[in-house]
C-alpha cells in the first residue's frame, strides 16, 4: 500500500535509464562468485546452474529455483553414498539448519559447510549456567 503513491513516479522513468543501474547490480552480484568453493561440486554445480539459468530465462527467480532443485537432487543422490561411508546422509541439511537457527554462528566462516559442527548444545532443565 505504501508503494501506490510512488508507482507513477517510477513508471515515468524510461526503461533505457534503468540499464546502467541493472549493469551495476549485475556486477555487484558477480562479486559473490569469489566465495564459491569451485572444487566442491556439491556447491559449485547448483551455483553455476543458477548463474547460467538467470540470463537465459530472464528471471532471477527461475535461476534460484533451478539452483535449489539441483542442490536438493544432489543431496538426495549422495545420501546412499554417505550411508555406505557410515556418515549422516543429511549432514548438509543439518548444517544449513544449524546455520539458520543457531545464534552466534559466523556467516563468513572459513570452514566449508560439510565441516561445520551441526550439534546444537543444549542445557538440561536441572542445570544452571555459571
Amino acid at each position: 500500500l505504501l508503494a501506490i503513491p510512488i508507482a507513477p513516479v517510477v513508471s515515468a522513468v524510461p526503461p533505457l535509464a534503468s540499464g546502467p543501474i541493472l549493469c551495476l547490480l549485475g556486477a555487484l552480484m558477480c562479486s559473490s562468485v569469489r566465495g564459491i568453493d569451485w572444487d566442491d561440486f556439491q556447491e559449485s554445480m547448483p551455483a553455476f546452474v543458477a548463474m547460467v539459468t538467470m540470463p537465459y530465462t530472464f528471471s532471477i527467480g527461475y535461476g534460484i529455483i533451478a539452483g535449489l532443485i539441483l542442490w536438493i537432487a544432489i543431496q538426495i543422490l549422495l545420501a546412499p553414498l554417505r550411508i555406505c561411508r557410515k556418515e549422516d546422509p543429511f549432514v548438509k541439511f543439518k548444517a544449513l539448519w544449524a546455520g539458520v537457527f543457531v545464534e552466534g554462528m559466523e556467516s563468513d566462516s572459513e570452514l566449508p559447510l560439510s565441516e561445520m559442527d551441526t550439534d546444537v548444545p543444549s542445557t538440561s532443565e536441572g542445570q544452571s549456567e555459571p
